[in-house]
């Protein structure tokens, strides 16, 4: 019995303790809810999201959308830290960064350099918000493309895509499905997929009709 309960009769001492038991049963409800919120953050959001560890540096979730852009797996993402995706010339003044906004709520920065796992490297600008995860000190981080500069004699839009990107971009946009463009270009459809979500990341498109509408304003569909 707690030294406020003492003396009291029995029924206060259990009316309390209902009480006590109504608001701790409120404060997980609540608890709960935050973590379902922020979880329809991350799963939701059309561009790669994911959150990460202050202290570790480690990736401590990651949504689908930064799996197809990335190329790395789930396990693989949070066995790695946020170092790990940039490339390795950019590590220092990446950490550098890191450490001057240690302490800041959240922001914007960059734009950085983020490397994928085949290899390619994409420019984007980050979004962040400090915040408790799973009883870590995280970061809620938001990376989005941004547009490179303009490449001679090529739209700068597409110029920002790698041989393979384009080629499944035209396809794409002439109507052929992902199966059609694997056995045309003998890929995988995981992997026609997995260009397909990079082109539209980099042309910041959304849905089909915006792929036609760019390949229509940039020539692509001419004749």
């Amino acid at each position: 019995m707690s030294p406020g309960t003492r003396g009291r009769p029995a029924s206060d001492v259990l009316d309390l303790l209902a009480e006590q038991a109504a608001e701790i049963a409120a404060l997980k409800a609540e608890l709960a809810e935050r973590r379902a919120q922020l979880r329809a953050v991350i799963d939701n959001n059309p561009c790669p999201t994911w959150v990460y560890s202050l202290e570790s540096l480690r990736f401590l979730e990651v949504n689908g959308i930064a799996l197809e852009l990335y190329g790395w797996s789930a396990d693989e993402f949070l066995s790695m830290t946020i170092a790990d995706i940039r490339p390795r010339d950019d590590v220092p003044s990446f950490l550098d960064n890191l450490a001057r906004m240690r302490g800041e709520p959240g922001g914007v920065t960059g734009p950085w350099r983020h490397r994928h796992k085949d290899g390619t490297v994409a420019r984007v600008v980050v979004t962040f918000v400090s915040l408790p995860f799973l009883g870590h000190s995280a970061r809620l981080i938001v990376a989005d493309s941004v547009t490179t500069p303009r490449v001679l004699g090529e739209p700068s839009g597409l110029a920002r895509l790698s041989p393979r990107e384009r080629e499944v971009f035209c396809l794409v946009a002439r109507g052929e499905t992902s199966r059609e463009i694997a056995e045309k270009l003998s890929l995988s459809c995981k992997s026609v997929e997995t260009y397909r979500a990079r082109f539209m990341m980099k042309l910041s498109l959304r849905t089909r009709a915006d792929i036609v509408q760019y390949a229509i304003a940039h020539g692509v569909l001419a004749g």
